[in-house]
């Protein structure tokens, strides 16, 4: 069985990374929950991840959920990490949405075949470098101008929401 070491790194050249150890029959949604769990981020509501060139250009695309007309791209769940790395490409751009937008770049050290494997003791990580992202600690503190735009906007396309979503405001 194969043992995948990843180093998943902030895209944005902070000093910040983390080292996973999956095995090859997780699959990309395993990955993204447990660099969800490496980073201390809150659950992600948005996440995609892309196929990368060396140079980091996207190529085929990822989904955790899919769009009711989506047939295009892949589900995460449904490609494990010896379907990804037995392919073209062998780095993925993780991109991700918690309380903000975060990339990340994710690139394998090594490829570890072991005849022997316990289970349990996957997946995991090591070798934090950074500190956690910390996202949700600190405050979002909106300007006046900032918190009027935001208002205006949401009562600009509150109607036009409820109106996709079936519902109206009369109905409780």
């Amino acid at each position: 069985m194969k043992v995948y070491v990843l180093n998943v790194s902030l895209a944005d050249n902070q000093p910040i990374r983390r080292t996973l150890k999956l095995l090859g029959t997780h699959n990309l949604k395993n990955l993204h929950h447990t660099i969800v769990q490496a980073f201390h981020m809150h659950k992600a509501s948005k996440a995609r991840m892309h196929a990368a060139t060396d140079k980091w250009r996207k190529k085929e695309k990822f989904v955790l959920a899919r769009l009711p007309n989506d047939k295009e791209h892949r589900l995460m769940e449904e490609v494990t990490l010896d379907d990804f790395y037995s392919g073209k490409y062998q780095n993925l751009l993780y991109e991700v949405s918690t309380f903000r937008p975060w990339s990340f770049h994710i690139v394998p050290v090594k490829i570890v075949d072991r005849k022997r494997v316990n289970a349990k003791e996957y997946p995991d990580w090591n070798k934090a470098q950074g500190h956690s992202l910390n996202e949700y600690k600190h405050e979002l503190i909106l300007t006046e101008d900032e918190d009027e735009d935001i208002s205006a906007f949401i009562d600009d396309n509150l109607d036009e929401a409820l109106k996709d979503l079936d519902i109206s405001e009369e109905t409780s």
